[in-house]
């Protein structure tokens, strides 16, 4: 699976996830005691949780119809009191949840609840947890755009270097989100500039590709290779290109991009520029 592709189905699921962390407040309908703990968790509602609890025990503490437990839907909403009462009642802080795999603590970082993510690492929770992607909570916090949970996070040793399944780095997730704020806050704390993905793209190509000038600038000026190949003979040049980012364009070229270089189709970024209709940037890219 191509990196875009996995990080689009991995966002798809979160957009649903959050979703339905967001409905209002619906009628209970007739279940069991893991569920309406879930539901109590996600809608703040801690004296119902505290009873729940009293009258279930350990039965509670188990994961709804989403594959999520209430100490999970706790961490994504927020809600410090309640997680505090289900670890003290015997939550296990490490569990995997959903399809996705993510702990407690990934979904804090994602979301940016700093004062959970806090509470989760003085617990135990484990910093470099990873999910069903091969992604710690460091990925999750650079995919969010989180930097307070993220500077958390490495001042608990959280790995800034981390791959996932596909080889990418916390530092290419936020490259693609265009996080300029946490892309920095990783190179500071000496995340790779130069690694290279399983199918070989670098942050540079990340960065070119969400068309985050920023980022462009910060990677080449801390040494990331300009015209860096990927595995389908692209350099960064190409792929922001493709997506038709002019300022990105200006941005390489100024840092002496070639701009005559051809991908593995033979095409050169200008090609991508008019095959797509991107007529003002193929005029930034006319090589002359």
């Amino acid at each position: 699976m191509k990196p875009q592709i996995g990080y689009v189905l991995a966002a798809a699921a979160l957009s649903a996830l959050l979703s339905l962390a967001a409905m209002p407040p619906a009628a209970a309908p007739k279940d069991d005691a893991a569920k309406k703990l879930c539901r109590a968790a996600r809608e703040g509602q801690i004296d119902l949780v505290r009873k729940i609890l009293k009258e279930s025990g350990p039965e509670a503490l188990g994961a709804d119809q989403f594959g999520y437990t209430a100490l999970h839907w706790a961490s994504l909403c927020g809600r410090r009191e309640i997680l505090e009462v289900l670890l003290d009642a015997g939550a296990d802080i490490k569990a995997a949840g959903g399809e996705e795999g993510y702990s407690p603590l990934h979904l804090a970082a994602l979301r940016g609840r700093d004062d959970v993510v806090r509470a989760l690492l003085d617990r135990g929770a484990g910093v470099n947890a990873v999910d069903g992607l091969a992604r710690t909570p460091v990925h999750a916090a650079a995919q969010g755009g989180q930097a307070a949970a993220l500077d958390l996070l490495i001042q608990h040793g959280g790995s800034v270097e981390a791959c996932d399944a596909e080889k990418l780095t916390p530092l290419h997730l936020a490259c693609l989100s265009a996080g300029e704020t946490v892309g920095r806050l990783l190179v500071e704390h000496g995340a790779p500039v130069g690694a290279v993905s399983a199918s070989g793209q670098t942050p540079l190509h990340m960065a070119a590709l969400a068309g985050c000038c920023g980022l462009i600038d910060l990677l080449i000026s801390r040494g990331a290779a300009v015209d860096a190949i990927d595995n389908e003979g692209a350099t960064p040049l190409l792929r922001g290109a493709r997506c038709g980012q002019i300022a990105a364009a200006r941005a390489l070229i100024a840092a002496g991009a070639g701009a005559g270089i051809r991908d593995a189709t033979g095409r050169t970024a200008a090609d991508y520029a008019r095959l797509f209709g991107f007529n003002e940037l193929a005029e930034v890219l006319v090589i002359r």
